[in-house]
């Protein structure tokens, strides 16, 4: 509120630190504080790895984030450096789009006859990870999975592409949630097909489930949505806290 009624007078001084900041790769130190809040997820009330930290950093900070971001948003749309499968972070695409997309191509595999395997994976603590500048360097340079939930290929393909997926997760120091990693096979053929996390020192097998919430969307193995019916009408009974 107070930037925004003295933005006349602060605008000139704003942008002298924000070009100085971009020019020298630093940012200034107050800029680096922020204030968490812990924020409560799920389970017990006294263990604090259920809470996520949320950090409230300054105005300033956040106005030159916004306008770092844009810059490369505008920069990887102009030169299509976007692969067609990301759909996160861009205007006009979003997390439905990305989940109706699949949808589809789940849809018309079924149509044909063919069970589609979709593996999904849980990064823990995802957004609390720090990295230094370098490592950050080299990995906006590393080329990107594009494999759009590792549709409809060859087993021993979809396997491969998850061994190189837990690889680069731990090459940049990510840790996967095990018991949140899911295998489910879409389709009305006989299911038999079984993948593994696997490293150097352990073998897991992917647990498989026959229903699986995505986006807030209960997603079954046979794409009815029964599950996903049945989750609404409770929720709105509870809602309306009648039963009918």
């Amino acid at each position: 509120m107070l930037l925004a009624k003295t933005v006349n007078e602060i605008k000139s001084v704003l942008t002298i630190i924000f070009n100085k900041s971009i020019q020298e790769g630093t940012l200034p130190d107050p800029w680096k504080k922020a204030n968490v809040c812990p924020i409560f997820k799920k389970g017990s009330r006294k263990d604090p790895s259920n809470y996520r930290p949320i950090s409230l950093t300054s105005v300033p900070s956040k106005i030159l984030q916004r306008i770092v971001r844009d810059e490369i948003v505008k920069h990887m749309d102009t030169n299509n450096l976007f692969t067609k499968e990301q759909h996160g972070f861009r205007q006009g695409r979003s997390c439905t789009t990305q989940l109706l997309e699949c949808l589809e191509d789940w849809t018309i595999s079924m149509d044909e006859g063919h069970n589609t395997d979709v593996i999904y994976l849980d990064f823990s603590k995802a957004f609390d990870k720090k990295l230094c500048h370098a490592s950050l360097k080299c990995l906006l340079t590393t080329p990107n999975f594009t494999n759009k939930y590792l549709l409809r290929v060859a087993e021993q393909e979809l396997q491969n592409s998850i061994d190189k997926m837990v690889k680069w997760a731990e090459n940049w120091l990510m840790t996967l949630n095990l018991t949140k990693c899911k295998h489910m096979e879409i389709g009305n053929n006989e299911k038999t097909s079984q993948y593994n996390i696997r490293n150097e020192s352990s073998n897991i097998t992917i647990q498989k489930v026959s229903t699986e919430k995505d986006l807030g969307v209960i997603i079954d193995e046979k794409l009815n949505f029964s599950e996903q019916a049945k989750h609404s009408s409770t929720k709105r009974k509870s809602y309306h806290g009648s039963n009918f």
